[in-house]
């Protein structure tokens, strides 16, 4: 391959590279951000049942016994704590999968570009030189 060839095949798979990389970076930046308001709008919406419910059975009602008023008021919060416990392992979960496919797709494209340049054999540090 010409040195010129050689550059101009750099410079395309270098932009289509970028061009990727920019692709996933834009869908995990949404994804991430719908995720978040999604978990900010369930525990919004949870928390509001819960004050309802709490302040419906805690104030409202006079004959229910004070046992089963501080019953009901544990039951509540224990659903709650576990409904948004779910909600931010699901935003995790989701997070890490969108870093995985982030990684996946950048260590493809690199090889996808060395391998096509056939610069395969060359490594970021050469292991080869002791004094790297």
């Amino acid at each position: 391959m010409t040195s010129k060839w050689r550059r101009t095949v750099l410079i395309i798979l270098g932009l289509w590279l970028v061009h990727k990389v920019v692709v996933v970076v834009v869908v995990v930046v949404v994804v991430v951000v719908v995720v978040g308001a999604v978990k900010v709008e369930v525990v919004n919406a949870v928390v509001g049942v819960v004050v309802g419910v709490v302040e419906g059975i805690y104030f409202s009602s006079k004959n229910i016994d004070k046992t089963i008023k501080v019953v009901v008021v544990v039951v509540v919060v224990v659903v709650v704590v576990v409904v948004v416990a779910a909600v931010v392992v699901v935003v995790v979960v989701v997070v890490v999968v969108v870093v995985v496919v982030v990684v996946v797709v950048v260590a493809a494209a690199v090889v996808i570009v060395k391998v096509t340049l056939g610069l395969h054999s060359i490594t970021l540090i050469n292991l080869n030189c002791p004094n790297t």
